[in-house]
């Protein structure tokens, strides 16, 4: 039984709401700070490197096949920036 399911499903969540509050702000920034975040915390939990980028690019590759029209466009800046400070790694 994967116990973790939930939680994962909760940081997905979290993950999305925090794409549209950047977005709704014109804020890339915002998520790149979230980004360097999930970096810094997945690094000292032995999580490699690449993990956090990889997990905002499934997500950009989802949400660019689900969301309406434009929608994709809307987010490229804001995964631009957070993929961006996920990769410079942990602070």
């Amino acid at each position: 039984m994967d116990t973790e399911a939930p939680r994962r499903r909760g940081d997905g969540k979290e993950r999305i709401l925090q794409l549209a509050e950047a977005v709704a702000v014109a804020a890339p920034e915002l998520y790149a700070d979230i980004a360097s975040w999930y970096a810094t915390a997945f690094h000292h939990r032995g999580v490699p490197a690449d993990y956090v980028v990889q997990s905002f690019a499934a997500l950009q590759r989802v949400l660019a096949r689900e969301l309406p029209d434009g929608g994709a466009d809307a987010t490229a800046a804001v995964f631009a920036a957070a993929m961006a400070a996920a990769s410079a790694g942990p602070k």
